[in-house]
């Protein structure tokens, strides 16, 4: 016999799908924006068909529906009395990146689940890389991620970087996932779980 479907499980379910969903494209933080308000937009408008079809994984909507209840059901359900929606990101892990984790809502990040102390500057910078994990990032793009100042000084940004290695190091990640690309910038390589 079938049980109704519950809210929570519905949103975390759908949450765990727009991520699931996220795949090549602009950035990964431009896409996960877009996603998020796509399916701000889908469940405030009731748009079932829209969640099911075009935001939520695939995989996550044939589980559901493996159930024997039609995603879109599943989704009215669950989301049925909901009159104002709202979707909080908690943790943004890059895909195959065990080691380390960034935290924007609480300006947090973690290296192997344990809390990595940095200054609100060195986490903006933390969260830049991240954030644009595998690309290659100039110190004038770092200075626009991080400082909001493009025209700054290039040089704090090697300082900075210098901070955040010395701490990734310490906390565990040596050698640090943030490699200097000569005549470039820099870029960050998500680690592989070591422990």
């Amino acid at each position: 016999m079938l049980r109704p479907v519950r809210r929570p499980i519905v949103a975390v379910l759908a949450v765990s799908g727009v991520f699931c969903g996220c795949g090549d494209g602009p950035s990964d933080t431009e896409r996960v924006h877009d996603v998020v308000e796509a399916f701000g937009q889908a469940s405030a408008a009731k748009d079932y068909q829209r969640l099911c079809d075009d935001l939520l994984a695939p995989k996550l909507v044939s589980e559901v529906e493996s159930t024997g209840l039609p995603c879109e059901l599943a989704l009215k359900q669950g989301l049925g009395d909901v009159s104002s929606p709202k979707l909080t990101i908690g943790t943004i892990r890059v895909k195959g990146d065990n080691a380390l984790a960034v935290d924007p809502v609480h300006a947090e990040a973690t290296v192997f689940e344990q809390p990595l102390e940095v200054t609100p500057r060195e986490f903006r910078l933390l969260a830049a890389f991240v954030g644009h994990a595998g690309r290659t990032l100039s110190p004038r793009q770092l200075l626009e991620l991080a400082w909001d100042d493009p025209a700054g000084d290039p040089r704090r940004v090697k300082v900075y970087v210098g901070y955040l290695r010395a701490k990734l190091a310490t906390a565990g990640l040596d050698p640090p996932p943030i490699e200097t690309v000569r005549g470039f910038g820099y870029r960050y390589r998500p680690p592989a779980a070591k422990r």
